[in-house]
């Protein structure tokens, strides 16, 4: 009965791999041996019982595996056949495959089975495509952990006998096959099960390297292909696959891939693929010599026998090269930081990205103590130290990362998973070779705050081999830079004023002061210590720039992951005359589409406040057209006229111009009062008699009043309604910092300003701002997002502070044309309620309620 049993079991499982057209894997083959030919009934019963949740877990996997290809068509098969096609590389890939275990087999096959499920669109379409590829390794582990694998009655799967033991190691197995090879590291190798031994390392290396080999074109049927509506990059995927028509291990230990290509993009997709499993090849050699020395691998060649014939083109075996001196200096000098300065810059932004770091993890995680950052400099026996008490680094973060130029750990999946409130500034991986500007010779010590060991780390210029000694920890937790103080302190000297070592080392200090908003120092003679400042960038601002005087706008009211404020003066009397005179903006489509104003050129329609223009020739008062030539002419004093404030008569919308020297023979001085330095309030008294009696006549009442504003080169009204330029603010008006750390920037464009500007500070956290590499400037798109932003706030601004609530007001429109080129949606800064909606009918559309 028994063997009937295992027969039909057996069967079925050699059923599903005729159905996906798929040779009969060894590992099953040796399975059935042991089932049909031992005399040993415990290994006997084991097997069987193997056999039997095997073909379970195909059926299963049968079922869900579909849910895939439904979910994501465009990835490549992630069915069965991939799992038999992993499960018969795992029986090459093993030399001696006596050796293994029941329950080696049985990880082995499982793991193969189930490394994907985690491809399943489980979250209905919350994340794309390639979050789910990049983390299916994860959400394989997940659904295995958290029994989300069920038979037909609901009932959570069983693996059998050793339940429990697959419980406990399948899901870090499967999720292994993503991860970087350091996560396999310490997987454990002698673990005994009922005299079962259990290499879960080598289990894993196994499959890291089947899944990676597995090219075969069964993975992408031309049939579904040609079905598929594909984009470039994943047809080329599919066609990756349907170009090979072998994959195997040969007989000299080399991975063998056969096949033809006529596509050289194709071909290239191939290439990287050879790439990847050499590199696989190469860890795992080394890591399973250094774990007891058995390899136990067929595989003993890391480079890959390509056997694919090339249809109509050649490549050249040849690759880009990087001379290490060549890049190391560009990396270490002036070049491209512009001076050896710059360099105290990125070691201490460095810092700050450490110890901000470990402050965000000690929020996150209670079990680790709460943090207080500091950064310290010392002057010591011809030494200068700079001192951090941040994350520190281990092991792993100094191999894959810290020694690999280019790579930063905080672009890292792993380090994003942290998924901390604090965004690091580093992320170009360079900024150390920046110690070298510094000093020719380097020593590092780091330990990280979860690891037993301490580093020292020797480094010298030009130099590429690095010495690393590894001790038991002390008590410090951080990251320690050595430099040679000679080298240090020439960089901070200024030579013209012969200053000592002592005043350099004070010129440090006030060089990181200039550079970081966010550090207060206290300083002697020989050591700097820098805590943090417990105030919001905000805060800062405010506290050193406003007063009484001063008109804010706070920029973090409009824009995203953007603190600081424009600090304004009113020194032309202009806002209040804007309140004074009961008026109100136009709703601000209505401007937009009346285009009332326009810069770089001269005004198109009316002046703000107005509908109409007079203008008084010495003897009558005559209305002026949209375009007279008059409007604009710097000769000519402006004026508002209106009625009395609080009076019950509705005021006119009348903009009133008189050439200057006219003005000066029509108004009594003594009986003329002013608000500030250039706006002049006028009652009908004030005049003289032509021009009183024509006010007169125009208007037919005594209760009316004129604002003049006289004529300025400077006048921020001038700048309104004048030839406009765009002229750059002087750059001591402006502070940029990114993330803390101060930015050069060269220009924002003056296309108008209402008031004067005492001072913008500006701090920008926002993830989509970008700096260039070396960091003192951003990038031209960056740069343009802030200037763009910055003009539509001041815009913004004024909508929002110059309404009035008078229901019968008129309206001023001076709204300028040139906001609708810059005001768009896709500018990141841009709050969402501050953006504008876009339809098929209606233009831009936003108002301040």
């Amino acid at each position: 009965m028994k063997k009937t049993l295992r027969n039909e079991q057996m069967q079925s499982i050699e059923n599903f791999t005729t159905c996906y057209h798929v040779p009969f894997p060894e590992l099953f083959r040796i399975l059935e041996k042991i089932s049909l030919d031992t005399n040993d009934l415990f290994k006997k019963h084991i097997a069987d019982d193997l056999i039997i949740n095997i073909n379970k877990c195909i059926i299963l996997c049968s079922k869900i595996f579909p849910e895939i290809r439904r979910s994501e068509p465009e990835f490549t098969l992630h069915d069965l056949r991939h799992s038999f096609n992993v499960i018969n590389l795992m029986g090459q890939l093993i030399k001696n495959k006596e050796d293994l275990s029941l329950l080696e087999i049985g990880f082995l096959i499982y793991s193969a089975l189930l490394h994907d499920i985690g491809m399943i669109d489980y979250d209905n379409g919350k994340i794309s495509s390639e979050e789910i590829r990049a983390n299916h390794g994860v959400r394989s582990a997940y659904l295995l952990k958290n029994g989300f694998l069920t038979e037909d009655s609901n009932v959570p799967f069983h693996f059998g006998t050793y339940h429990t033991t697959y419980q406990n190691y399948l899901p870090e197995l499967c999720q292994s096959h993503t991860e970087d090879i350091a996560f396999i590291e310490n997987f454990p190798r002698n673990l005994i099960v009922d005299d079962q031994k259990l290499d879960l390392l080598f289990c894993a290396i196994t499959l890291r390297l089947a899944d990676a080999m597995d090219m075969n074109n069964n993975r992408a049927p031309y049939s579904l292909y040609n079905l598929l509506q594909l984009n470039h990059i994943s047809s080329a995927h599919w066609q990756k696959h349907m170009h090979i028509t072998n994959c195997k291990i040969d007989e000299n230990g080399y991975f063998r891939v056969d096949g033809s290509c006529e596509d050289i993009t194709v071909f290239r997709m191939i290439l990287k693929n050879f790439i990847i499993i050499s590199e696989e090849l190469r860890k795992s050699f080394s890591i399973l010599l250094n774990n007891n020395g058995l390899l136990n691998l067929s595989v003993t060649k890391e480079s890959i026998n390509n056997q694919i014939q090339k249809k109509g083109f050649s490549i050249w075996d040849n690759k880009i090269t990087l001379d290490y001196n060549s890049i190391t200096k560009l990396f270490m000098g002036a070049q491209l930081y512009g001076n050896n300065r710059a360099g105290l810059r990125e070691i201490i932004q460095n810092a700050i990205d450490a110890c901000m770091v470990r402050t965000s993890m000690a929020k996150k995680y209670t079990l680790i103590e709460p943090h207080i950052p500091q950064i310290s400099i010392l002057y010591e026996n011809d030494y200068i130290y700079i001192i951090d008490n941040g994350t520190g680094m281990s092991k792993k973060i100094i191999e894959n990362y810290f020694l690999n130029i280019g790579i930063s750990y905080y672009n890292s999946p792993e380090f994003r998973d942290e998924s901390l409130e604090y965004n690091p500034v580093g992320h170009f991986g360079i900024g150390f070779l920046s110690c070298f500007m510094l000093s020719n010779d380097i020593v590092v010590k780091t330990a990280h705050y979860d690891d037993a060991k301490e580093y020292h780390i020797h480094f010298i210029k030009e130099d590429s081999f690095v010495l690393i000694e590894e001790k038991q920890r002390t008590n410090f937790t951080g990251t320690e830079i050595r430099f040679l103080a000679k080298d240090f302190l020439n960089i901070f000297k200024r030579e013209s004023e012969h200053e000592s070592d002592f005043d350099a080392f004070k010129n440090i200090a006030n060089y990181i002061k200039y550079h970081f908003w966010n550090l207060i120092c206290s300083e002697n003679i020989k050591q700097l210590k820098f805590n943090f400042n417990s105030q919001s960038f905000a805060q800062f601002s405010k506290e050193k720039f406003a007063d009484k005087n001063t008109y804010i706008i706070d920029l973090s009211h409009y824009l995203n992951d953007v603190e600081g404020c424009i600090f304004m003066k009113d020194e032309e009397g202009l806002f209040e005359m804007w309140h004074n005179s009961n008026l109100k903006t136009d709703n601000f489509l209505i401007s937009l589409k009346q285009d009332k104003l326009e810069i770089n050129g001269t005004m198109k329609k009316t002046f703000p406040f107005c509908n109409k223009v007079l203008i008084f020739n010495g003897h009558k008062l005559e209305q002026l057209s949209d375009d007279d030539i008059q409007i604009y002419d710097k000769e000519y004093i402006i004026g508002f006229l209106g009625y009395k404030p609080y009076s019950d008569a509705l005021p006119t919308s009348l903009t009133l111009i008189i050439h200057k020297d006219i003005f000066k023979t029509l108004v009594s001085k003594s009986n003329s009062t002013f608000y500030h330095r250039t706006f002049g309030y006028y009652e009908i008294n004030s005049f003289r008699s032509d021009f009183k009696k024509a006010l007169l006549n125009y208007c037919n009442t005594e209760n009316i009043y004129i604002c003049f504003l006289t004529p300025k080169e400077d006048s921020p009204y001038l700048t309104l309604i004048n030839c406009v330029t765009e002229n750059d603010l002087k750059e001591d008006l402006i502070e940029l910092y990114l993330k803390s750390t101060r930015c050069n920037i060269f220009s924002i464009r003056k296309i108008w300003h209402i008031f004067c500007i005492k001072k913008i500070m500006i701090n920008i956290t926002n993830s989509k701002i970008e700096p260039q590499a070396s960091r003192n400037n951003l990038v031209e798109e960056s740069s343009e997002y802030l200037e763009n932003a910055l003009e539509i706030v001041k815009y913004l601004w004024l909508l929002e502070n110059l309404q009035t609530t008078n229901k019968n007001a008129n309206t001023i429109s001076f709204v300028e044309k040139a906001i609708k080129d810059l005001w768009n949606s896709s500018n990141p800064l841009l709050k969402e309620n501050f953006r504008p909606k876009y339809n098929l009918i209606n233009p831009p559309y936003y108002t301040t309620e």
